[in-house]
């Protein structure tokens, strides 16, 4: 290329950055490209590698999909929903389905390469939606399980390496930092374990309020420069030092935190439940920068990219909040909730009453719930690559979005 020629693209290259830099905007993600339909609710977010997609469904399988075309490659069947998202190291792929075991499986072509089997998987209650999605660190997968035990297998092999008791279910991810690994259980306790040997450095108990005393943690775990956040059933967002467990700051919300909490450029971005609000906190003291109120439960963790925050919700929708702002820019949706809002909502944005009526007699709001996911609930985080937009939803689809 002639220098002439070098020097016009540079400055039109540079024209273009500042220009996005002014403006602070990025075009939507309002180009639906594909869909891929299973047969079951999808709870977790799709792992990209390689031009591929990975992701389970409750229809017992996990799939390869080309991220280009939305076009099967594989489909592994198991015995049990794969509601864990997957992981990759090398050649194979790993997972955990509700039969009970870790399977790892080639990742070209879906054939198993050993599995691992647990004590059992159990489910908390209704709204126990996740499994452990593994973690990787060296030559060690870890992962943990409805049978209240945290396990470290060979990654080649399969064969166990190590395993800690916790008091409850664990479905949790677990976070790795140094030689450290970090587990939240149901127990309400927060475990820090050497990665190596399995054995306890420190625990912390939440705190626990009437409802929930026990402070289930369903939220997994992020590690920020030496800081380890999280949430609990017990309406607190948790700031603790990583290598000690002792506090930092706590954030008292209106209900749940489920989403494991996302931290940019130290800010904190997390959802919360019943209490659905977009929240961006100070990561260093917990200061509230802003909230965005939405209409249903936030469970999975946002997506914070150069300007925008994506935050998944009930309703089948991705609210797209400025970073800076707090402040809607658009949503997006999956089809049933494009079509079908009104079924479950009146026109004034509020749960019809005769889907709330049999649920406020028995007491029993699983079955609202499972209503809500005809709309095609968005319960994980999405993903962006290649300036493309996934998501799953509860309507049993994986979503390709491109920008307009």
């Amino acid at each position: 290329m002639k220098k002439a020629t070098r020097i016009a693209v540079s400055i039109m290259l540079a024209i273009a950055a500042l220009w996005t830099n002014l403006s602070g905007q990025s075009k939507p993600f309002h180009s639906k490209l594909w869909t891929f339909a299973t047969k079951g609710k999808i709870f977790t977010t799709p792992l990209a590698h390689d031009r591929a997609l990975y992701f389970g469904s409750s229809d017992h399988s996990l799939y390869a999909v080309d991220a280009e075309s939305g076009q099967l490659q594989w489909r592994f069947e198991t015995d049990g929903a794969v509601h864990s998202g997957a992981a990759i190291d090398g050649e194979l792929l790993y997972f955990v389905s509700m039969d009970g075991f870790c399977y790892a499986v080639n990742r070209n072509n879906g054939t198993l390469a050993w599995k691992f089997q647990t004590a059992g998987e159990q489910i908390y209650d209704p709204w126990d939606y996740y499994l452990s999605t593994p973690a990787i660190s060296e030559d060690l997968v870890y992962f943990g399980s409805g049978d209240h035990n945290i396990y470290a297998v060979d990654k080649a092999t399969g064969e166990k390496i190590w395993q800690f008791e916790t008091g409850g279910i664990v479905h949790t991810r677990g976070e790795i930092a140094g030689e450290h690994i970090y587990f939240g259980s149901f127990d309400g306790v927060m475990y820090c374990l050497d990665k190596n040997t399995g054995a306890l450095k420190w625990q912390f108990d939440t705190v626990g309020n009437r409802s929930f005393p026990r402070g289930e943690i369903q939220s997994s775990a992020t590690v920020r420069d030496g800081v380890l956040y999280f949430g609990s059933r017990d309406y607190i967002l948790y700031a603790l030092d990583a290598q000690n467990g002792t506090g930092y700051w706590l954030q008292q919300t209106p209900s749940w935190v489920i989403a494991q909490p996302t931290v940019q450029d130290d800010v904190l971005y997390v959802g919360t439940s019943d209490g659905p609000r977009c929240y961006a906190f100070d990561a260093k003291s917990g200061k509230k920068l802003w909230q965005y109120p939405i209409m249903l439960n936030i469970f999975g963790a946002a997506l914070a990219t150069a300007d925008e925050v994506f935050y998944p919700s009930f309703d089948g929708k991705l609210y797209v909040v400025d970073k800076q702002q707090g402040t809607l820019k658009y949503t997006i949706a999956s089809e049933p909730a494009d079509k079908n809002f009104f079924t479950i909502f009146t026109p004034d944005s509020t749960l019809r009453p005769e889907l709330l009526a049999e649920a406020q007699k028995t007491g029993d709001y699983g079955k609202v719930y499972d209503q809500l996911h005809k709309l095609g609930s968005i319960l994980a985080a999405p993903l962006i690559v290649d300036d493309r937009l996934y998501f799953t939803s509860t309507d049993g689809k994986l979503y390709a979005f491109g920008r307009e």
